[in-house]
């Protein structure tokens, strides 16, 4: 899990993309789950939760490790991966 986890904080930083509405800033969070080897993980469960927020958004990877989540408010994740 350690290995999922360094992978999708190194997504954070370099593939958040921001965009503004009315309800504010927004960004969308995208990666991709590697074992140590490099190869994707299917099914992986990917949480992203902001540091002081009380929600939590949860996806599930695609058949090539891939993952996205959209509408998530500017600020501060932690994000956690495991095999789901």
């Amino acid at each position: 899990m350690y290995k999922y986890l360094c992978v999708l904080l190194s997504f954070v930083v370099f593939l958040a993309v921001g965009y503004s509405t009315a309800e504010g800033d927004l960004l969308s969070l995208n990666g991709t789950v590697v074992d140590g080897d490099s190869v994707p993980v299917p099914g992986a469960m990917v949480t992203a939760k902001r540091i002081g927020g009380l929600v939590a958004t949860t996806v599930f990877t695609d058949t090539e490790g891939h993952y996205g989540m959209d509408g998530l408010r500017a600020g501060q994740y932690t994000v956690n991966g495991r095999k789901g």
